[in-house]
């Protein structure tokens, strides 16, 4: 006795077939048949249930990969996060005013990791406080965020974030009105957190 089962897949579903078996070839093929609610050896009986659960349960996972997936591509192919939190206030060069150890980026993210409860906070980036503010997430205040790049008079980010003279300066960003500006690194601001 033969069974031939055919069906149509969406290009949804296709996407999300490719990106499935692309996992499952990372991790050795186990993504692909671990945690379905049925599994089956030759000679067992199928039911249009059991076959359902399974294909309820490879849609959820898949579902699942598929916003990953979109997580990771948005906004030019890197995680976007939003903001969820500012430190107290700190001048931005050596983060002294930071209740946590270390020094730089580092120290940014060890305190926003403290800020937020989540181990992936960090200072927040240029384009994730532009996504907040296009979602409408509230700010507490406005602060020091990390556009990544030189600023005004050539220096970069208060050079790494490791000092506060007033001859170097870095980003804030504003509440009121919305968007970034630059200041020197004497000044005092919280550290804006994202995640």
């Amino acid at each position: 006795m033969r069974i031939r089962v055919d069906f149509e897949i969406s290009p949804r579903a296709k996407r999300a077939l490719k990106i499935a078996a692309a996992g499952a070839v990372v991790l050795g093929g186990s993504v692909a048949i671990a945690g379905v609610p049925n599994t089956f050896k030759s000679g067992d009986s199928l039911s249009a249930q059991t076959m359902n659960d399974n294909f309820t349960s490879l849609d959820q996972r898949i579902a699942k990969l598929e916003a990953l997936a979109a997580k990771e591509t948005a906004d030019g192919g890197y995680t976007v996060g939003a903001y969820c939190g500012s430190s107290t206030s700190t001048t931005a060069g050596d983060m002294s005013g930071l209740s946590v150890t270390g020094t730089g980026y580092a120290k940014a993210r060890s305190q926003c990791q403290l800020t937020c409860s989540s181990s992936s906070a960090h200072m927040c980036t240029a384009g994730e406080l532009a996504r907040t503010a296009a979602l409408a997430i509230p700010m507490s205040s406005q602060g020091w965020a990390s556009s990544g790049e030189a600023t005004g008079n050539g220096n970069y980010e208060c050079l790494g974030w490791t000092t506060a003279s007033n001859t170097y300066d870095a980003t804030i960003w504003n509440n009121v009105p919305i968007g970034p500006s630059i200041v020197d690194c004497s000044k005092l601001y919280p550290v804006l957190c994202c995640d």
